[in-house]
């Protein structure tokens, strides 16, 4: 049961990914160009990907533990959550802690702090607190070379490197990596040293009212080598908190532009986003590759009606992937801002996420399910 729920969450199991990283992430704002540019960033990574946060000191109470909501409030490039999205917060979840079967100490313990599950998107705050006060444990794509402001509020102002304040203060680096996850990760360390994980994804499984998952997590030396010294396993279950609202497309649509036939667009909402698919279907072949310009490069965006892009959801990003390994029939995830009340209709429009060519756009009416 965990197994299969870990698939269909974080994907295939794959611990010979490179980690790709864009520190940038955190200043990009959900429209225009740049909003784009995150997207193809996405699709083109298709695995992974870190982001170290852009913090405000002045946003961050040194005084508690940070959570879910507050990792999101500080990503300027996603939109806000509904009044009520505290209260689908789950915390104190009953969790087994696995270490790994080895004489040898553990550096840091690891526990899920916080989860919101709402039937379409995923979402955990994973931490990993030093054991030993000359350890110190950097995320998954932190480098010793980068400035050490980077590494959270905590650290805003001090000079130099990561390596330096290792250096200075007499800490031996590790790094910690959540494996088996393909999904958006933010990390920053504590003033404490403990690093806080906030992971993003999409689920893409059968409607369950909770989610079992075995997530296996280590600790790494900065070697060539890449050494493994610790290997913990964090068993625990998430109940679906669900959508208050769901509306969708009672009709096919076809965009001739682009050779395909929209099937279906399905709006799911909670108190965290709006979950938003497109099922379609190539019916020209020929028209959707020109459009597509490499496989799965034709995506859709959801527009308001006098043309713009909706802000993007807590969940950040998008994905299109075939269904059942076709190469005719594909479904589009999205992540919506969290709406009070879902529309009546959605504008789509096609676009090649490879040079931001448009093509075509329709209005599908939505109607409650």
């Amino acid at each position: 049961m965990f197994e299969n729920d870990m698939k269909k969450v974080f994907g295939e199991s794959d611990r010979e990914f490179k980690i790709n990283f864009d520190n940038t992430l955190a200043g990009l704002k959900a429209d225009g160009k740049k909003n784009h540019d995150r997207r193809k960033f996405f699709k083109a990574a298709a695995i992974a990907v870190a982001a170290c946060l852009v913090f405000s000191t002045a946003a961050f109470a040194m005084n508690r533990a940070w959570g879910i909501l507050d990792f999101i409030s500080n990503r300027t490039y996603v939109g806000a959550v509904l009044p009520d999205a505290p209260k689908i917060v789950q915390q104190n979840l009953p969790q087994t802690v696995v270490p790994q079967d080895t004489a040898q100490p553990e550096l840091a313990a690891f526990s899920v702090s916080e989860a919101v599950f709402d039937g379409s998107e995923l979402y955990l705050t994973v931490k990993v607190k030093p054991l030993n006060p000359n350890v110190m444990i950097l995320g998954m794509d932190a480098a010793p070379a980068d400035p050490v402001g980077n590494m959270g509020p905590a650290f805003a102002g001090m000079t130099g490197t990561i390596d330096d304040y290792a250096a200075a203060n007499g800490k031996e680096m590790y790094r910690a990596f959540i494996e088996q996850i393909q999904a958006r990760v933010d990390f920053f360390t504590e003033s404490d040293g403990t690093l806080d994980y906030m992971i993003y994804s999409i689920y893409k499984g059968d409607t369950v009212d909770e989610l079992s998952l075995s997530l296996p997590c280590d600790i790494r030396t900065y070697t060539p080598d890449d050494t493994l010294v610790q290997q913990t396993t964090l068993s625990f279950t998430v109940k679906n908190t669900k959508h208050f609202a769901v509306v969708s497309s009672d009709a096919p649509v076809d965009i001739p532009d682009c050779g395909v036939r929209v099937d279906k667009v399905m709006l799911s909402a909670s108190e965290m986003s709006v979950a938003a698919t497109v099922k379609f279907t190539v019916t020209d072949r020929e028209k959707y590759m020109a459009a597509a310009n490499k496989d799965e490069g034709l995506w859709f965006e959801f527009l308001d009606d006098n043309g713009e892009c909706l802000p993007v959801g807590t969940a950040g990003g998008n994905e299109v992937d075939s269904v059942d390994h076709s190469d005719t029939n594909y479904i589009e995830y999205w992540s919506l801002q969290a709406m009070e009340t879902l529309p009546d209709h959605i504008v789509l429009r096609g676009y090649n996420i490879w040079d931001d060519t448009r093509y075509g756009t329709v209005t599908i009416p939505l109607s409650g399910n």
